[in-house]
């Protein structure tokens, strides 16, 4: 069943706001690449890209939203995607981007005062490098990267660390680890809908002494906030050592990596989420007297001087369109348990607040500029679609907002639903 409602925007603060729409790609293009889009634009301007293959791109120092044009496919880049330099009144929006290190991460974070805000996303850590003649042997790459950043947002996206191959020829080939799915440092990350994977070790087949590879952690973090509502770590599998045959020492078994593996004082907040750990790999025979010692499974959540708040209930669940055009209709779905009031806000600002009683972190700056808006409550089956009717925006606007649902069981308290951004559109874009 759906709801039909006009979306109440307070559009006093949007009076003097513009910004451009930069086309790429798509049947009407201003650029080719997503990098002369980003060198010609400036601060809040938005970038919309049709799905397709692209180079790799750089945000540094500068608000953007980046989104595609049409969701029926991803934006696939090769390569490490990177933002870094952000100034605290400086956001950046990534929707729809998959993207794939050739030799690194698939996404680096790096000193951003300003929010960071990743939705729909894939982000693959390149798989590792086992050459023995290569100048650049590498184990699986990390899928993100992020240091000291202080607000960073994922919702509904894969986060992947680099797999590894097995090893059939040890005289060309290294025994590699596999790659973390998720590396924190210094930074404040929140987290919904989202999968997080760390990379398998490689297992060696030949006749060798190599020892299997160490699987990698779905999330690596030191110093850090964590948040999690209805993610998914899972860590990757160690490899198996190498049989040395009758005169050699057999190499061990990897270990398994951990779901989650936190250091160094953070701080840990999940909700709703699994951990599944990698298994161990075994350890080599050498057909004689020795036998390689296996590796060790992996744990769900590994804390070393770290803490951990498991939160009570279940996440809950938002979905805006990316674009919204004004006097169009939008689908919003809700989705929560069964008698919950739906509150709904919006800002144009970020602002991480982690507020305990309402199981989550508050990404929205108050005052916000969509005031709450109280939809009403969920049905038996804990989901409802809105529509909501988009008004006139100013001419020539184009503005992000993000939205997020407070939902309020008929037992009381406060759920924080997942964060979605959403641009406003003027009919001449």
């Amino acid at each position: 069943m759906k709801q039909q409602l006009l979306l109440a925007l307070v559009l006093a603060p949007l009076a003097t706001a513009s910004a451009d729409v930069l086309n790429v790609g798509g049947p009407n293009p201003d650029f080719n690449q997503i990098n002369p889009a980003i060198a010609t634009a400036s601060d809040g301007d938005v970038i919309r890209v049709w799905p397709g293959n692209y180079d790799t791109f750089q945000i540094h120092g500068m608000a953007l939203t980046v989104v595609r044009g049409d969701t029926s496919g991803l934006v696939v880049i090769q390569g490490t995607v990177r933002v870094q330099s952000l100034a605290a009144s400086q956001e950046v929006v990534l929707e729809g981007i998959q993207a794939t290190g050739t030799d690194g991460e698939g996404l680096i974070l790096y000193g951003n005062d300003g929010a960071v805000k990743l939705r729909d996303c894939v982000f693959q850590g390149a798989a590792a490098d086992q050459d023995v003649w290569s100048s650049n042997s590498h184990d699986g790459m990390t899928g993100v990267r992020a240091e000291y950043c202080a607000n960073i947002a994922f919702t509904s996206c894969v986060v992947e660390g680099g797999n590894t191959s097995d090893v059939w020829d040890s005289w060309n080939q290294y025994s590699m680890d596999g790659g973390v799915g998720l590396v924190g440092t210094d930074a404040s990350i929140s987290s919904f809908d989202s999968e997080f994977t760390g990379g398998h070790g490689s297992s060696v087949y030949d006749v060798a002494s190599y020892d299997g590879g160490d699987g990698g952690h779905g999330a690596l973090v030191s110093g850090s906030f964590l948040y999690a509502s209805g993610c998914t770590f899972t860590g990757g599998h160690g490899g198996s050592g190498g049989d040395a045959g009758w005169s050699g020492y057999p190499g061990n078994g990897g270990n398994g990596g951990d779901g989650i593996q936190a250091w160094q004082g953070s701080d840990l907040h999940l909700l709703d989420s699994v951990y599944l750990p990698g298994l161990k790999g075994y350890g080599g025979y050498s057909g004689g007297w020795y036998q390689g010692s296996d590796g060790s499974d992996g744990q769900e959540v590994s804390l070393f001087n770290s803490t951990r708040e498991d939160l009570v209930g279940n996440a809950r669940h938002l979905d805006v369109p990316t674009l919204l055009p004004e006097q169009t209709t939008v689908d919003i779905v809700v989705e929560g348990q069964p008698g919950d009031l739906v509150l709904l806000v919006a800002s144009e600002r970020s602002k991480l607040r982690y507020i305990a009683p309402a199981h989550g972190p508050l990404l929205l700056r108050s005052p916000f500029d969509m005031p709450r808006q109280i939809l009403g409550y969920l049905p038996g089956s804990g989901s409802q679609t809105y529509q909501f009717t988009v008004p006139d925006v100013p001419p020539l606007a184009a503005i992000t907002w993000h939205f997020q649902a407070g939902l309020i069981p008929s037992s009381g308290g406060l759920y924080l639903s997942s964060v979605r951004s959403g641009v406003l559109l003027d009919s001449a874009w």
